[in-house]
């Protein structure tokens, strides 16, 4: 031991990173390792996240209601029957004596068509068929079938003209279409930028369990050269025990960054719904955070893109749009009711079994009728309600979409402010690392050549993991930077490429 020990002073500088470096990967099974780039990591989630899957069926629902809501022009057929039994003949016809075999049986089909029009009125056709079977004077059986078309239309003057109420029931769906797919990319933009957050923070977890053992290998090394030192009689016990606190707080460090580690890894399988997913660290980042800065976009021209973008804006105005349409459908539930309705009937007779007298009811010629009807509320206070209701609700919603715009504008502010940040800060982490790395190897020098206690070594290891993580987290944030500006402009999934269908959304 004493022969090598000064080959061991020597080289210790050496042995000092070779150890860090067999103590600095994390330990996990070659089994449990599945190495995944950020593209397929979005891929699945776009593939399987569940807030993703709610929002396609959200907008087949909204789809349903605008089916639902035209279902108000569907074309109906319809089909009445009836029979009864009455008296019905008049003294004019039939002796006085024989009033009481005046019996008559009736049957009669109604069956037709009816349309609503788009002017709010409906439209009726209908094929009437009647049998009727007469007991005449003497007890004489009479037997009369008629057969005739009526033609219908009814209009509301006032409430009814453009039918505002149906029409309005429909444009109010389709627009809960159009708010449906601004909240499926909506979710689909938050659900992409998550996966990123989540993937680069595993990511940084991981690089940060690995600084963390680096750095308690080095402790190690420290304690162990110690207690040589001091069976050697070259340092004190304080040393020692400097150098055996060094290690245990170096161990709980690594205790952290495990627990981060194991934090980030299930959030991210969360995102993406990772299927057979066994607890543990799975998922190995495979794609390396960019460190190119790319020149700072115009802020004046980021507000602009995301005022003009953003999902949460354009749902605001269909919602004002919805509002709108709801205040005139209640203005228009004020006015009166002036209802016309008119009909044509054109028949044909085909009589049988008659007798000779010669009856006196209606004859076989085609008939018309109009009519008119007119109402007025008193109070009307359903549809006063309403319409104060839709006012108040519309000043609400303006007042929304002000301060989302303020919001938006100071999200994108925030992310400007983030990535000039980013962009003086990769270079100063950078010098400071490098820094770092040139103390360590000074102050081993130093701790070799006795002039100096562990302590400054020791603070020297400290700094030197504390400036490599603040270097790759600088990197990371960067990238972390440039996502939640292209989110905050609305622009993250041209960016990632991402391909929303009809029915699903993937990458390029």
């Amino acid at each position: 031991m004493i022969k090598l020990f000064p080959w061991v002073r020597k080289n210790c500088l050496g042995i000092l990173l070779l150890a860090a470096a067999l103590l600095g990967k994390p330990e996990l099974s070659p089994a449990q390792e599945v190495r995944m780039s950020l593209a397929a990591v979005i891929d699945m989630a776009l593939e399987r996240n569940e807030d993703i899957k709610e929002s396609f069926r959200r907008i087949s629902a909204s789809e349903a209601s605008v089916m639902a809501a035209k279902g108000a022009y569907d074309l109906n057929v319809f089909n009445t029957t009836r029979y009864g039994r009455f008296s019905s003949l008049s003294e004019g016809d039939y002796a006085v004596t024989d009033l009481s075999n005046a019996t008559k049986s009736y049957f009669r089909s109604d069956s037709g068509l009816r349309q609503r029009v788009p002017t709010g009125g409906t439209l009726t056709a209908y094929y009437t068929g009647t049998n009727e079977q007469l007991l005449g004077v003497y007890g004489l059986r009479k037997q009369r079938d008629r057969n005739y078309v009526t033609l219908e239309f009814a209009q509301s003057l006032l409430k009814g003209i453009a039918d505002k109420e149906v029409r309005g029931a429909i444009a109010n769906a389709l627009l809960a279409v159009s708010d449906s797919e601004e909240g499926r990319n909506l979710v689909i933009s938050q659900v992409v930028l998550e996966v990123i957050r989540a993937y680069w923070t595993l990511e940084v977890s991981l690089n940060n369990l690995k600084i963390g053992q680096k750095v308690l290998g080095m402790a190690q090394e420290v304690q162990r050269r110690e207690g040589v030192r001091f069976n050697q009689g070259i340092s004190q016990g304080v040393d020692v025990d400097r150098a055996n606190l060094a290690v245990k707080q170096r161990e709980y460090a690594v205790l952290q960054y495990r627990r981060d580690v194991a934090v980030a890894q299930e959030r991210l399988v969360l995102l993406i719904n990772y299927p057979g997913y066994v607890k543990g660290t799975d998922i190995l980042p495979s794609s390396p955070p960019n460190s190119t800065v790319a020149p700072l976009p115009d802020a004046d021209k980021s507000f602009d893109v995301a005022i003009n973008s953003r999902y949460e804006l354009k749902q605001l105005a269909i919602m004002l749009q919805q509002l709108d349409i709801e205040y005139d459908v209640a203005t228009n539930k004020l006015l009166p009711t002036l209802d016309v309705n008119a009909g044509l009937t054109t028949s044909n007779g085909n009589e049988t079994l008659r007798s000779a007298e010669n009856f006196k009811d209606t004859d076989d010629r085609g008939s018309w009728f109009v009519g008119l009807t007119f109402s007025y509320p008193l109070q009307n206070r359903e549809a006063r309600g309403t319409r104060e209701r839709s006012r108040q609700l519309i000043l609400i919603a303006k007042d929304r979409v002000s301060k989302t715009r303020r919001s938006v504008e100071t999200e994108v502010k925030d992310a400007l402010h983030n990535l000039v940040l980013a962009k003086q800060g990769i270079p100063v982490a950078k010098s400071a690392y490098q820094a770092a790395q040139q103390t360590v190897a000074g102050e081993v020098k130093r701790f070799e050549m006795g002039g100096v206690s562990n302590r400054d070594l020791l603070s020297s290891h400290d700094a030197l993991g504390r400036e490599e993580i603040n270097y790759h987290t600088a990197i990371v944030n960067y990238n972390m930077a440039l996502a939640e500006y292209q989110y905050a402009c609305a622009g993250l999934l041209d960016r990632c490429g991402v391909v929303v269908g009809k029915e699903s959304a993937r990458l390029r």
